[in-house]
């Protein structure tokens, strides 16, 4: 039976495939609304008022993992296939609900390239705004005004890989660069506000969950994780007050749990709970509407 009241969306492989579930902010009520068990899902998106959930997916194919654009109802009905004609993923609405931004892979090797496209929520008129070196991980501001996105197309060494947060306008001019480490920054989540934006860094030889102000001043640490432990993916509760995240307790082994967090550290809570060492929950985002 489908959660209703459901205020989280995530993604596990609890049953052996990533699959999109919902869940209560408690963690409870824990359920299971993607439908084909032959395809892995990635990276789900709220729709503003909450009855739609934007997500890429995608199936291996001959070794190569070809992903894709969709969009379902809330309940897991009405699955449409929004892209095909590239590999795409991360959807990030706007705010009026009325377009997707998207990342989309244009090629491969040492510096791949990306791209950030903006299509109709209908996923008619696709547009590329930007292009270069690594460009991807949307996240469309609350104003609808401005993009998030993480880049390295600051990076002019071979010796020095990473990536860092900008912003750019909604219509793809004046990339801005916010963040500046010699570690990968990633994952950029706006606040309800705008005000802030919650993301991912490798500072201190681990991954954390950090927010800074959006113009990117005040970075302030949240999570404070052990060596060798890794926060991702976070995304704001509705209030403002708290950020949710994916936590890999040991690198190099493939198994997440999610949690949550206020945003001045405290409370860390964990929501799921899978004694199976391969098992992923991953890619958590609040609901934007009750």
């Amino acid at each position: 039976m489908t959660n209703k009241n459901a205020e989280i969306a995530f993604v596990s492989s609890r049953d052996g495939i990533e699959a999109l579930y919902v869940m209560n902010a408690d963690g409870s009520g824990q359920t299971k609304i993607s439908r084909n068990p032959e395809t892995s899902y990635y990276k789900p998106a709220w729709s503003p008022d909450g009855q739609r959930i934007a997500f890429s997916a995608g199936q291996v194919q001959a070794g190569k993992s070809e992903s894709s654009i969709y969009v379902m109802n809330a309940d897991g009905t009405g699955e449409v296939k929004l892209t095909s004609e590239y590999s795409s993923s991360s959807p990030t609405w706007s705010p009026d609900g009325k377009k997707i931004a998207f990342h989309v892979t244009v090629s491969g090797g040492f510096f791949p390239l990306g791209a950030i496209y903006v299509m109709n929520a209908d996923g008619s008129n696709p547009i590329k705004l930007i292009e270069d070196a690594g460009d991807m991980s949307p996240s469309w501001s609350p104003d609808g005004k401005r993009i998030a996105f993480t880049s390295s197309r600051h990076v002019t060494s071979l010796s020095m890989v990473n990536t860092e947060i900008y912003v750019v306008d909604a219509d793809g001019s004046n990339p801005t660069r916010l963040t500046d480490n010699l570690v990968p920054d990633d994952s950029p989540s706006w606040s309800p506000d705008g005000k802030q934006i919650a993301f991912a860094s490798l500072r201190q030889e681990r991954f954390n969950i950090y927010v800074m102000n959006a113009d990117g001043s005040g970075q302030t640490q949240v999570t404070q994780n052990l060596f060798g432990n890794r926060s991702l993916s976070p995304s704001w509760s509705l209030d403002g007050k708290r950020l949710i995240y994916a936590l890999q307790p040991i690198a190099y082994k493939p198994k997440t749990e999610i949690y949550t967090i206020n945003v001045d550290g405290s409370k860390n809570t964990r929501l799921t709970d899978f004694e199976a060492a391969e098992t992923v929950n991953e890619f958590p985002v609040w609901r934007p509407i009750n």
